[in-house]
């Protein structure tokens, strides 16, 4: 089953429960499935540094649609935030492959990619590495 039916399928099922007045496992529903973007759950993931987990979160619900605008937006401060991580404790190695697989396709995708690179630059920078964005 795709992800669209295997959503339609949920959304019907989330339904019924609420019909029933389940509505505490109709709520659980939601949030194992995630049926429904969580900003709350999105923010703690920030506060606590968690960035890899908060780039999976909301790569799970861009499904098939990573590569817009509004996406790249939205994965490009993640993903910088991880890069600058991996940058700080020394491990460039894994943070160059990082920079090709993860961060560019976003940079190159982002709504303002001019900004976004400027920003990519000032942090490689801060980090201690220079200047060596990739131009789009």
């Amino acid at each position: 089953m795709d992800r669209q039916s295997e959503w339609i399928v949920l959304r019907r099922v989330q339904a019924f429960l609420k019909s029933r007045n389940l509505r505490a496992t109709a709520r659980a529903l939601e949030k194992e499935a995630r049926l429904k973007f969580d900003m709350r759950h999105l923010h703690t993931l920030f506060e606590q540094g968690r960035w890899r987990r908060a780039d999976e979160y909301v790569s799970e619900f861009m499904a098939g649609a990573e590569r817009t605008p509004e996406a790249a937006g939205i994965l490009f401060p993640i993903r910088l935030q991880r890069l600058v991580r991996a940058l700080k404790r020394g491990d460039s190695a894994w943070a160059h492959r990082y920079r090709l697989r993860r961060v560019h396709p976003v940079l190159l995708d982002h709504p303002d990619g001019a900004a976004a690179r400027a920003e990519l630059d000032r942090a490689m920078h801060a980090a201690g590495v220079g200047l060596v964005s990739t131009k789009a």
